[in-house]
Order: C-alpha cells, then structure tokens, then sequence
C-alpha cells in the first residue's frame, strides 16, 4: 500500500488493507514530522499521533505512535546502514 501526504496541506483520505477509512493531516513541528491520524473501524473513531524525528548524528530515525486503538504508545528506531 502506498499513501502519499502533502505536509502542511490538506487532509488525506485512503483505506487501509484491512478496508477501514483513515483521514490523516501532517505538520512539522520544529524538527518532528507529524501525523494526525483518524481511523474509522465500524462506526468508530480512533485517533492516533505518528512522530518522527531525526537523531542528532542523523543516522537514524525515532518514530513514537500514541494510538487509542491499543492503549499504549510505541516506538521504533530505524538505523541508516553503510
């Protein structure tokens, strides 16, 4: 699946694999990219914040995801390789 954002733009609209709606807007703030994040699931709505940011070596980036859906936050780091 591919999605494309337009940062600062308006509202992306597309439909996950699993067929639900999701209605998502991206803004930085300061250095952070973040996704704001609706998922519609059976006539309900489900907010989730994406945000990520670049190391300080720039050799890796954190992506932190708040989401409603499972109650608790995540994260994950992805290291550039050689």
């Amino acid at each position: 699946m591919e999605v494309t954002y337009q940062i600062g733009g308006p509202e992306t609209v597309y439909r996950g694999l699993d067929g639900d709606e999701f209605h998502s807007r991206s803004h930085w703030d300061g250095s952070a990219l973040v996704f704001d994040t609706v998922e519609h699931e059976g006539g309900r709505r489900i907010p989730e914040t994406t945000v990520w940011t670049l190391s300080e070596d720039r050799n890796s980036i954190h992506v932190k995801r708040q989401s409603a859906k499972y109650g608790k936050d995540s994260f994950v780091t992805y290291v550039r390789q050689p």
